[in-house]
């Protein structure tokens, strides 16, 4: 299946009263090809994904609980903990609020999916939506995963950023 997804750092939070949310844990057997472990809630899945960014390949398939604790002794990293709040933010996207948890506390990221290129040119962030970090391969999960530095290092550059420009 064809993903198309683009992710931004979130500004400030929305009103969250009464949102669908889920705890997840997931956790990289390999970086390249993609392929993770991810619990949501009491389910679980594995998942491979294909390279790129914005438009990538990804296959997703539910996994036992059993299946999910071999697996666990493969990770590589950390494993990522967040709680994932879904956010409705027009009649056609709900965005996916990632408040991330552990090593990676005060990181908050948001992602919107796509039906197709089109949309993704039409599309006009909220206000709460922060930098489009699509691009940038420093805050994807698997390379999260692996982070072991100071997260304000991780933040600030962003800032340092935003003042050259």
């Amino acid at each position: 299946m064809l993903e198309i997804e683009k992710k931004y750092l979130v500004k400030f939070l929305p009103g969250l009263d009464e949102k669908k949310k889920v705890e997840v844990s997931q956790g990289y057997i390999n970086m390249s090809p993609e392929v993770r472990i991810r619990m949501m809630d009491d389910e679980c899945f594995l998942t491979s994904k294909g390279d790129g960014s914005l438009i990538r390949e990804e296959s997703e398939t539910p996994i036992s609980l059993d299946g999910f604790k071999i697996l666990y002794g493969m990770i590589k990293g950390n494993l990522i903990e967040k709680t994932r709040i879904y956010v409705p933010i027009s009649e056609c996207y709900i965005a996916e609020l990632d408040i991330y948890h552990g090593a990676l506390e005060g990181l908050m990221t948001v992602e919107v999916e796509f039906p197709d290129k089109e949309s993704v040119a039409n599309f006009i962030p909220p206000i709460w939506f922060g930098d489009d970090i699509t691009e940038d391969k420093r805050f994807k999960n698997k390379n999260l995963a692996m982070f072991s530095s100071n997260l304000d290092e991780l933040l600030q550059v962003e800032q340092k950023k935003k003042t050259l420009e």
